[in-house]
């Protein structure tokens, strides 16, 4: 994928999201399709959670989505945070950046991995700001406040 689709393909999920959230509707794409889970639904499944915390849903922000696609590449390739600190030297200056990592066949099965591991659940309490990429059955989830 080029930089300029890359882009664009952020800008819609960007506006996709923005739309979603101030109409007051939940983004919820893929909803009738089979398969894996995306990355909106499982960010709406991280926001259910939150709620039931008391927590507020978390801010789509725009910077850790720069490139997350290669970090889900690089997951799939390692199954591991190998290369982190490289990329968000490359892609994110300045940021603090946590990443969270797992397999699952639906959105509520991935954030159930994430809840059942104390580190990973700390991090969807404590963060506010992320980005989700999921594709086939792996979900990157890039953290920040």
């Amino acid at each position: 994928m080029s930089k300029k689709s890359i882009i664009i393909v952020s800008l819609v999920v960007a506006l996709t999201f923005f739309l979603g959230r101030y109409s007051m509707n939940r983004v919820a794409i893929n909803e009738v399709k089979a398969g894996y889970p995306t990355g909106y639904d499982v960010l709406n499944e991280l926001n259910d959670y939150r709620y039931e915390l008391n927590l507020p849903d978390f801010e789509l922000y725009q910077p850790l989505c720069n490139n997350i696609a290669s970090r889900w590449q690089s997951y799939k390739a390692n199954n591991s945070h190998k290369g982190l600190q490289e990329f968000v030297d490359s892609y994110m200056s300045g940021l603090s950046v946590y990443e969270i990592l797992t397999s699952g066949n639906t959105a509520q099965e991935t954030v159930q991995n994430w809840k059942g591991s104390p580190s990973h659940d700390l991090g969807i309490r404590t963060y506010s700001k992320i980005c989700v990429y999921s594709d086939d059955g792996l979900s990157v989830a890039l953290l920040s406040n």
